[in-house]
């Protein structure tokens, strides 16, 4: 289900570590839906905005998700 799904994506993105949070946006953009937007949301408000590859990225998938609704 997409509840046990999104709770280790939860952990996948505490962890901060910018492959795992690129993976999961990727996948997020297969199978994510709605409910993500808000924790991705979350993440984005956490990540440096020099980091800017990673912030679009998961804007990116955001966007994607919230077409999707």
């Amino acid at each position: 289900s997409s509840d046990v799904f999104s709770s280790d994506l939860t952990e996948l993105v505490e962890s901060k570590d910018q492959d795992i949070l690129e993976a999961a946006c990727e996948s997020l953009k297969k199978v994510g839906d709605d409910h993500n937007t808000t924790e991705l949301l979350r993440i984005l408000q956490t990540i440096p905005e020099e980091n800017e590859p990673l912030r679009k990225k998961i804007s990116e998938t955001i966007q994607v998700l919230h077409k999707r609704g």
